[in-house]
């Protein structure tokens, strides 16, 4: 009859191969890390399953904010963010203030601004770099469409990768929907990266990358306000 121990020497040897491939799958994330700047692992729980998720589908309507961004060669965006309201709400007020940390330097510049799905009054059609502006929403109003154009939002990574640049993807605030969940989709081919810019200026990793792009996704809530910044390959000035 075999002795106790004489089976112990296989699963250690197996137990030491799966470390090895650990390490050097750590290793290689590591390697992959961006040029341009680090993110840290954002850790906040998706739309479905955020605290009080439930209780909000069952309850009170959320109010939600789903986001396509076009990337030009130049890093001009164009827009389209269709916002779904509580019941009640009667204006929406609209900014383009500072950002902290990799977005610091960026002025943001919103043209052609189009409100569709209601027939609103006070509407601009341009919002400069730290505007401000309020839109009044007829009685009823639930789903709104902002379709605009953006320059301002680009900072190149310098001489040694001229076509290396960071984008701020999503520079116009709606206070209304500032802290709702929200969904960003980025489908262009000239994003390598997305990552989330919080209040405080941290750079955080975020999305998923999907055949026609990158998807940002937040559950919301005063504590995951952040914006989008994607890192691009831009057309050289």
């Amino acid at each position: 009859m075999p002795s106790p121990g004489a089976h112990a020497a296989p699963p250690r040897r197996r137990r030491l191969r799966a470390s090895s491939f650990v390490a050097a799958g750590l290793c290689l994330l590591a390697l992959l890390g961006w040029q341009v700047v680090h993110f840290l692992p954002d850790r906040s729980p998706a739309p479905e399953t955020a605290a009080g998720g439930g209780a909000a589908a069952a309850g009170t309507p959320r109010t939600l904010t789903e986001t396509t961004v076009l990337v030009g060669d130049d890093g001009s965006l164009h827009t389209m963010e269709t916002l779904t309201l509580r019941p009640g709400t009667s204006r929406l007020d609209l900014s383009v203030p500072d950002r902290a940390g990799a977005a610091a330097q960026m002025s943001p510049r919103v043209s052609s601004l189009v409100v569709r799905g209601a027939h609103v009054t006070g509407a601009p059609t341009r919002l400069a770099h730290g505007a401000r502006a309020t839109v009044e929403l007829p009685a009823g109003a639930r789903r709104v469409v902002l379709e605009y154009d953006v320059t301002g939002v680009v900072t190149r990574s310098g001489p040694a990768h001229p076509e290396r640049a960071l984008v701020l993807v999503t520079p116009l605030v709606v206070a209304q929907t500032r802290a709702a969940p929200s969904r960003v989709h980025v489908p262009s081919v000239k994003v390598l990266n997305v990552g989330c810019l919080r209040a405080s200026g941290e750079l955080v990793g975020c999305g998923t990358h999907t055949e026609p792009g990158w998807t940002v996704e937040s559950s919301g809530g005063v504590e995951g306000v952040q914006d989008v910044v994607a890192q691009v390959d831009l057309a050289t000035p």
